[in-house]
């Protein structure tokens, strides 16, 4: 092989790798911003119930209000035993959508950590590719 076309043929391994890691760098930005678009709307799903949770335990306290003042209850131990159930559930379901969010925002992070990583193999791979193809000149 002539040092002509060796430097031909290890300009386009250069090259070809040069595009493919580039190409996998987009790539893994791409995913890197899927993956905040999703966990933007997992966040907004769990607050969107967690503002359901909190405008029904509302209503069912008005509720229990209103049937103890046309009763003549008002104050009385059972309407007040059912504000405080209609409180605890309502407590105990915003407590479980409070730590659904930090569930996801752990995994969304590993994922995120893990797609750095497997980018760093890429890279790692194009590196060595590059180097077994300069090899063979």
């Amino acid at each position: 092989m002539t040092a002509i076309s060796t430097i031909v043929l290890a300009t386009a391994a250069a090259a070809s790798t040069a595009v493919a890691f580039q190409a996998d760098k987009k790539s893994a930005k791409a995913a890197e911003e899927s993956a905040d678009l999703e966990r933007a709307q997992a966040q907004a799903d769990t607050i969107r119930q967690r503002r359901r949770q909190m405008a029904q335990a509302r209503v069912e306290r008005s509720q229990v209000a209103n049937v103890g003042a046309q009763t003549g209850t008002t104050g009385s131990s059972s309407v007040e035993g059912g504000i405080g159930s209609i409180n605890t559930q309502k407590a105990t379901n915003v407590s479980f959508l409070d730590n659904t969010i930090r569930r996801s925002e752990s995994i969304f992070d590993n994922q995120s950590k893990q797609r750095k990583q497997n980018q760093k193999a890429s890279d790692a791979r194009a590196v060595t590719g590059f180097a077994r193809r300069l090899g063979g000149f």
